[in-house]
Parts: structure tokens; sequence; C-alpha cells
């Protein structure tokens, strides 16, 4: 699969989302870390599946395999629970559901960003710490708030409908912000060739 086109890129991404490589199994990573180190295919695994599993599953500078639910593959089948608990906690118009879910969603959304990390540069726990509690605090900021303009509005279903989505676009814009803050003022190192840039 090249990624000289977009198409080829796109398809790329799309191996990498692909659901299957959440239950690939320990021995089947290891062996797909072989064949991708050695670049000679295995008698039980094509050059393209091995390739297909590492970059789902392996993280590309430390080459630790990702513990499964922070895969690339499992933000879909995540985010759907993480979503749905949301929806349901705002349209039940509770603020304890609604900072639970929010509280829910910004820990998956901190562990996958950590587990997905560029590690160029290496960030303290103190500051990925401070990252969650501003994410956190933000969509429950966010969310509650919104609840509270529900309960005094003529229409509490017009803002408990967009509640959810709002609150997790103001912690996500924070939890991303503060997450990957080092990789926009400082830079990531970029590879080509093998080579370092």
């Amino acid at each position: 699969m090249s990624e000289d086109t977009y198409a080829g890129r796109r398809a790329r991404i799309a191996s990498i989302l692909d659901p299957s490589t959440v239950f690939v199994s320990d021995v089947d990573i290891e062996l797909a870390k072989e064949v991708v180190r050695s670049k000679k295919p295995h008698s039980t695994l094509s050059y393209s599946s091995a390739l297909k599993i590492h970059s789902g599953c392996v993280h590309p500078q430390t080459s630790s395999t990702i513990f499964t639910p922070l895969r690339i593959s499992w933000i879909l089948p995540s985010n759907v629970l993480c979503t749905t608990f949301m929806i349901m906690a705002s349209g039940a118009g509770s603020k304890n559901l609604i900072t639970a879910s929010q509280i829910m969603n910004q820990t998956y959304n901190t562990a996958h960003y950590y587990a997905n990390r560029n590690t160029s540069n290496p960030d303290s726990n103190l500051k990925i710490g401070l990252s969650y509690i501003a994410a956190v605090s933000s969509s429950i900021l966010t969310s509650t708030s919104l609840e509270n303009f529900a309960r005094k509005s003529s229409n509490p279903a017009l803002f408990r409908m967009f509640n959810p989505f709002v609150a997790v676009a103001v912690g996500t814009s924070v939890n991303m912000g503060c997450m990957r803050s080092s990789e926009i003022f400082v830079g990531v190192e970029v590879f080509e060739g093998g080579e370092s840039r």
C-alpha cells in the first residue's frame, strides 16, 4: 500500500482503524513486529497483514504494544459508548450523571492521547495530570453551566440536546491543547527514509 497518493494514505488510515486489530493476540503482534522489522513475510502472516497489525497495535516510536482499549481501532467503539452515556445523562438532566459522563469521556481521551503520543518530547507526569484536570474541569463546567441554562429556559430540551457535544468540544480542545503543547511549541522528530530530520 503506497502512501504516495491521497488514496493510498486514506487506505492506510482505514486499515489502521479496522476494528479487527482490537482482537489481535500478543503472539500475533510480536510476529507482526518481526515481519515488519525483517520485511520478510512469515508462513502464516503476509507483510501487508503484518504492517496493518503493527500500525494499529504498536507505538511507532517506542515499539511497545499499545494497551487494547487505547488502540486507534478502539476509538470508534469507545466513543460510541461514551457519547451514548453523555447523551443519556444530559437528557435526564442529572448534574451527577452529566459530571460522571464527562469524567469518563475525558479520562478515556487522556489515556488514549497518552498511549498514542509522540515521544520526541517527553512530558512530565505533572503536565499530564494538569492536562487531565484542565480537560475534566472545563468539560464539567461547560456541561453543568448548560444544564443550568436548560433548567431556566423555556425550552430545556434544546440546551440538553447540544450539551454533550459542546462540553466535549471544549474539554477535548483543552485536553488536546495541553497534552500536545510540547509537540506544537517544540516540534516533533520527523523521519524520512529512516533518517531523523
